[in-house]
């Protein structure tokens, strides 16, 4: 019987011993401290906001002065920035393409032309933490 039982205890002990180094590893990973250095980095994009525009012009500067923007066309209208930035402009062809746009985006701020309001949804609310018309926006910095 005991051959039996020192045969049944190796593997067992040793996969305990696999655990234990894993369950360690894994609580290390997740305790270990940040530098103050990286957090900031972080926090200096800012907050993700979401344009929904309804007229084609050049949004090159806006792109570059926030980092997490993205620009939804409203009506079929042809965006292009001219950089690098093109895959932060996303064209729809209908109200409800722009609308289903936002509510995968999950921006913290939504910014809507004046002539869209009437199109936002009941319930948007549940997908956006703010929704700014487009004059409301300026007093943020957000100008275009």
């Amino acid at each position: 019987m005991t051959s039996k039982r020192r045969g049944v205890a190796v593997p067992v002990a040793v996969i305990g011993l696999v655990v234990a180094i894993g369950v360690g590893t894994y609580k290390l990973a997740v305790s270990r401290s940040y530098t103050s250095d990286e957090i900031p980095a972080v926090k200096k994009l800012g907050d993700s906001v979401c344009v929904v525009v309804s007229e084609s012009k050049d949004y090159s500067k806006l792109l570059q002065a926030y980092p997490r923007l993205v620009i939804v066309g409203a009506q079929s209208i042809a965006l292009k920035s001219g950089t690098a930035d093109d895959y932060r402009l996303i064209e729809t062809e209908t109200a409800e393409g722009w609308i289903h746009v936002v509510k995968h985006l999950r921006p913290e701020k939504l910014v809507v032309e004046d002539e869209l309001s009437p199109e936002l949804p009941a319930g948007i609310e549940r997908f956006v933490k703010k929704i700014l018309t487009k004059n409301e926006a300026a007093s943020y910095g957000l100008e275009y």
